[in-house]
């Protein structure tokens, strides 16, 4: 974060790209950057809904593709 942010590592102008970028990450890949971001802004809301909006989806479809398993093993 400090290298696009010229070494300014509260700068919200970058640290609201890296957000929008983790949101089209994996999971496995936007949780390190989502969790960087709360460590820095503690208080970001935004970023909490995003970082549960997406742990929430990837358990979801990992529900549902373990369910669409087992039915195509019937």
């Amino acid at each position: 974060m400090d290298k696009t942010s010229g070494g300014d590592k509260y700068n919200i102008e970058t640290a609201e790209i890296l957000a929008n970028e983790a949101q089209h990450l994996p999971v496995a890949e936007a949780t390190p950057i989502y969790e960087q971001l709360l460590l820095l802004f503690p208080t970001a809301v935004s970023v909490l809904v995003e970082y549960f909006g997406d742990i929430l989806e990837a358990i979801w479809l990992k529900d549902v593709l373990s369910k669409k398993e087992v039915q195509e093993e019937e």
